[in-house]
């Protein structure tokens, strides 16, 4: 059977088990039909769904002369191509940023990098989304803010959802103790938002899971932001045993179940409380059901005696079906080891404690010219 007889679906079907969108460009060069097929909208759709771009690494932030300096670590494995690469990835800052920037989210191939000035007990904070690839930067905000409030910043797609790149993107940013939110577009667009927490409670983040970041705030309440909307909504954690509210969210996490919704994880002494909401994204929480929580010896660490929740990700990226981070640390709360914990398998798994910022290829812009009905 030559190409030209053998049905259109096999072909896609054939195009589709390509590895990675190099491959995918390539083919498309190859004669006008495997071309148009590979420009339909729909099948790009789902050739992303299958195929994500590779990670090249990721961004750590260390401190060096107390002063934050964001690094760049390689995934293996390499390629030679990429590998050629990866000094660019170390020096996309200007010298005089390296000793205060931090990272503090990632989202395809860019970073949420914050600049901090500590002058006369005020903190001075600009953000910026940084192409690390391309060393592209777009400033985002100055925001002052007292010294006792934190900035919280995430970095979410643009208007074309599952995209991201230096013209398509958004970022929000609130207050701990804020009561609006700001969403900004490239270019400096901006709109605000009202969180709905109208009494200023400290909000503690607690995650991203199935399509929405949450808060959690005294009083049991929980907020939550839907990533496509950008809008806000408020519910209630019910009151259980053992419960004492937290100070901190070292006690709580946020994994999406099997049904695709959120879930949110209170750790009370030896076991873990997994609440769900029964009519789906709308209405209060309720307790689904109690797990144990693997002992220290268990988990191989007989000297723990402490233990808490932590993120895995970064904060606009959501968190794996199941999936929690669990710390265990010392009597002196000295770290001694992390494990992703899945609470509906209950399969451990040992992980790195700090928290990582991946970077991935971004989409090839010929492709990019191939779905809109550019030239190749």
């Amino acid at each position: 059977m030559d190409l030209q007889s053998m049905p259109v679906d096999i072909q896609e079907h054939i195009l589709l088990q390509l590895d990675s969108p190099i491959c995918l460009l390539r083919a498309s060069s190859t004669c006008k039909l495997w071309r148009r097929l590979i420009a339909g909208t729909v099948f790009l759709q789902r050739f992303r769904s299958l195929h994500r771009p590779p990670v090249v690494g990721y961004y750590h932030n260390t401190n060096h002369l107390l002063r934050p300096v964001p690094i760049f670590k390689p995934a293996p494995p390499v390629t030679t191509t990429i590998a050629s690469r990866y000094e660019q990835f170390d020096l996309f800052l200007p010298l005089e940023w390296l000793w205060t920037g931090t990272v503090r989210d990632s989202r395809g191939s860019l970073l949420l990098l914050e600049i901090a000035n500590m002058e006369d007990n005020t903190r001075c904070q600009s953000l910026y989304v940084v192409d690390p690839l391309t060393q592209q930067f777009d400033k985002i905000a100055v925001v002052k803010t007292d010294t006792s409030l934190k900035l919280e910043a995430f970095l979410l797609d643009g208007a074309k959802p599952g995209e991201i790149g230096t013209s398509n993107f958004r970022v929000v940013y609130l207050s701990q103790s804020g009561t609006m939110a700001a969403i900004i577009k490239p270019g400096g667009s901006y709109r605000r938002v009202r969180t709905g927490n109208d009494q200023g409670k400290n909000m503690l983040f607690l995650g991203s899971a199935a399509g929405s970041l949450y808060w959690y705030t005294h009083g049991r309440t929980v907020f939550s932001m839907d990533k496509s909307t950008a809008e806000f909504s408020s519910s209630t954690l019910p009151y259980f045993e053992d419960f004492v509210e937290p100070t901190t969210t070292t006690k709580f996490s946020v994994t999406t179940g099997r049904d695709g919704e959120a879930r949110i994880v209170f750790l009370a002494g030896d076991k873990l409380n997994i609440f769900a909401r029964p009519k789906g994204r709308s209405g209060d929480w309720v307790l689904e059901k109690s797990i144990p929580r693997p002992s220290a010896v268990k988990l191989g660490v007989s000297s723990a005696q402490r233990f808490s929740l932590g993120l895995s990700m970064p904060p606009s990226a959501d968190t794996k079906m199941g999936m929690v981070k669990l710390i265990a640390s010392s009597g002196q709360m000295k770290i001694l080891a992390a494990f992703n914990l899945n609470i509906e398998k209950k399969h451990l798994k040992r992980t790195e404690y700090e928290k990582a910022y991946p970077i991935r290829l971004p989409w090839p812009p010929s492709l990019h010219a191939c779905s809109t009905g550019g030239e190749i």
